[in-house]
């Protein structure tokens, strides 16, 4: 529909195709977080001046932000505040978090997808099993659980991988993955991998995770300075290891159950820090001991692995297939997606829209 101009469904010719259909939640990640920094240049404005206006270059981003990010927001909110409800009243009940796999998000409604079967009370409906649960967006949500909005997310390693042929998107849980090895064609495996890295920058619900890129992806860092880095060489890798290690003797000196519900019931003074790391494939640092301790220690590092470009070398890590076709195959998930993605020029466009954001000198009006 794109290419025909008659066709009453064709596109902008200025929309970014990374952060349309399928990769409408990045968008509106963004469009939450340019927000947020326009109210901050707001308040900082100056009597006589207005707040500094964006680089002409990035006209089409925000332009693509706002067709297609801004009516994603309210969702986005939705989801967000749905998970923290449901962990709220699975925790007050003194049980820990179900495994969490990953969540399929409709316009209208979130399915959970857990590991086991676990019972659930309305408003949540059963689906095929009592692995899927689901709600819409007109049901009660104080039914749900209480909620503390202020308080760290449950599953703050949820990115979405792509969206299936109803248009529902799939977000993954990169925790409970543990590693996941994107396979295939390797420009399609980079804006993938480009995309998840860009997403847990921005969600909200990703706010207190730590993001550590090593050897790629550098142009992402002015999403969010403070949580995401960039490391050229391969000791970068150490942080996450550390920070995996701090994490099991944490839960080990606390006696939680593990990673998620002792993040979610704020066990302890400090707070349960989240950690995903994004690499290549080739053998450096310590990576090696990274992902064994990753998926020897399920649950208890807080931590997930993205390896790009790497053959399936044993069995509990789980394939992202990239095909030329765009589309993502997940075959232990039995999932075959429109895949997301974004290329280089697309994220240092969303950087640099974000970067003119934290402006707040202010501009003379004209």
């Amino acid at each position: 529909a794109a290419s025909d101009e008659n066709s009453a469904e064709a596109q902008p010719a200025w929309l970014l195709s990374g952060l349309a259909g399928a990769g409408a939640i990045l968008a509106g990640s963004l469009w939450l977080a340019l927000r947020r920094r326009r109210t901050t240049q707001h308040h900082h404005r100056r009597p006589g001046f207005m707040t500094a206006p964006p680089p002409p270059a990035t006209l089409a981003v925000e332009k693509t932000l706002r067709h297609e990010g801004q009516p994603i927001a309210d969702l986005l909110g939705f989801v967000d505040e749905t998970l923290r409800r449901f962990a709220a009243a699975v925790t007050m009940q003194g049980q820990p978090l179900p495994s969490l796999v990953g969540v399929e998000v409709a316009r209208s409604s979130l399915t959970l997808h857990l590991a086991a079967e676990t019972a659930l009370t309305a408003p949540w409906k059963p689906g095929a099993s009592q692995t899927r649960w689901s709600i819409t967006t007109s049901d009660d949500t104080d039914e749900i659980g209480p909620l503390a909005p202020d308080g760290p997310a449950p599953w703050p390693h949820l990115a979405t991988i792509g969206a299936d042929d109803t248009g529902h998107w799939w977000l993954l849980n990169l925790e409970h993955l543990g590693t996941a090895t994107i396979t295939g064609n390797p420009e399609f495996a980079d804006d993938l991998a480009r995309y998840l890295a860009s997403e847990l920058a921005t969600n909200p619900w990703s706010r207190d995770l730590e993001l550590d890129l090593v050897g790629v992806f550098g142009e992402l860092t002015g999403l969010d300075p403070a949580r995401v880095h960039f490391h050229p060489e391969a000791v970068g890798i150490d942080n996450t290891l550390a920070a995996a290690v701090d994490t099991i003797d944490r839960l080990n000196l606390t006696m939680a159950t593990d990673a998620p519900t002792a993040r979610a019931t704020q066990v302890g003074d400090d707070l349960w820090a989240s950690h995903v790391l994004i690499t290549k494939a080739q053998p450096q640092g310590n990576l090696d001991r990274l992902v064994e301790l990753i998926q020897t220690m399920p649950g208890r590092t807080a931590a997930a692995a993205v390896i790009i470009g790497a053959g399936r070398t044993d069995g509990r890590s789980i394939e992202l297939a990239a095909g030329s076709d765009g589309r993502v195959r997940i075959p232990d998930l039995g999932l075959d997606l429109i895949a997301n993605g974004i290329t280089i020029e697309e994220a240092r466009g969303s950087v640099a829209l974000l970067q003119a954001a934290d402006n707040l000198d202010g501009a003379p009006v004209p």
